[in-house]
């Protein structure tokens, strides 16, 4: 574990974490969270993780932290503090021939909670965040910008994609 703290900019805490999955890369700005029956190193992404075990909230992977079989599988996510890389949801679609709806903008200050379920092509909508109302076991994530809203668009933008995901700040206590 990290602590940096410089004077008047902003601290963070940085925790050490691997991946425990054969399968599954935690792309960087993903949440990622503790198995409880491991050795405190060892996380998983939001992928395919039910709502109900999202308790062991580690943070936010920084780099991409490769699968548990790459020779150097160890990474570090954000575990308090501020990140500039959260991946966000904006918008999805049902088939890549569908056009894009409209978004509406949001406001700084929401509370974030991680999507769950299974990924589908393109960025990986589970491997992000989302808005919610909902408390959250144990850790606080807030979107710490505005999101402008953005128009429809046509089916040929982002033409081999389903969702649309983007990197924003994000305020992080998972401590």
């Amino acid at each position: 574990m990290r602590f940096k703290s410089e004077g008047n900019k902003k601290d963070n805490v940085i925790v050490t974490v691997k991946n425990s999955s054969s399968t599954i890369t935690i792309k960087a700005g993903a949440p990622c969270f503790f198995k409880e029956e491991l050795d405190g190193l060892q996380v998983v992404s939001s992928e395919n993780l039910a709502a109900a075990n999202q308790v062991g909230f580690a943070g936010f992977a920084i780099n991409d932290i490769p699968v548990s079989t790459d020779p150097k599988p160890f990474s570090e996510a954000i575990a308090f503090g501020q990140t500039d890389l959260a991946r966000f949801l904006t918008r999805t679609r049902a088939a890549t021939t569908d056009s894009w709806a409209s978004q509406a903008s949001i406001a700084a200050f929401v509370l974030l909670a991680p999507n769950t379920g299974v990924s589908s092509a393109g960025p990986s909508i589970v491997q992000a965040l989302q808005t919610t109302a909902a408390a959250l076991a144990g850790f606080i994530m807030v979107l710490m910008q505005s999101i402008a809203s953005s128009a429809s668009q046509a089916s040929s933008y982002n033409s081999g994609f389903l969702s649309e995901v983007r990197t924003v700040k994000v305020l992080v206590r998972a401590l």
